[in-house]
Parts: structure tokens; sequence; C-alpha cells
């Protein structure tokens, strides 16, 4: 059974502004949102979601969430 979400350039922005989330809770909301466009259930608006998180981060830290996100997504690590 596969769980998808919708709305996620909205759930990512939101949890990007979120100062209290760390990284790694916004990696996981990272994979859900490309198993869910992958499903084509959502499109993501990445552009969007990119300059939320430079607002927040660093560059260094975007690259963090986008490299736990896609391990995520690709199985590599558990959440």
């Amino acid at each position: 059974m596969a769980i998808y979400m919708t709305c996620c350039t909205f759930v990512l922005v939101n949890e990007i502004e979120n100062l209290r989330l760390p990284q790694k809770d916004v990696a996981l909301t990272f994979a859900a949102a490309l198993r869910s466009e992958a499903a084509g259930v959502d499109k993501v608006d990445w552009a969007k979601v990119g300059e939320a998180a430079m607002r927040r981060w660093k560059p260094s830290g975007w690259l963090r969430v986008k490299r736990i996100g896609w391990a995520i997504a690709d199985g590599k690590i558990k959440p």
C-alpha cells in the first residue's frame, strides 16, 4: 500500500517556514512530495519550495535536506 501527499508545495513551504521544524522533518516531507509527484498525484512547484528554503537556510542546508529526502525516497535510509 502506498500513501501519497497532496498540496505538496503548500505543505513544504509551510514546514520550511516553521522554524521549530528541523531539517530532518522537512526532508521527510520532501521525500513524500517526491513520491507523490512521481506517482502523478500532485505537481510540486519546486521553484517556490526552493525560494522558501533559501530564505531559511544557506545553500548547504537546503542541499542537506534534499540529500536526506532523496535517500529516504529511494529507500537508502529509513525515515
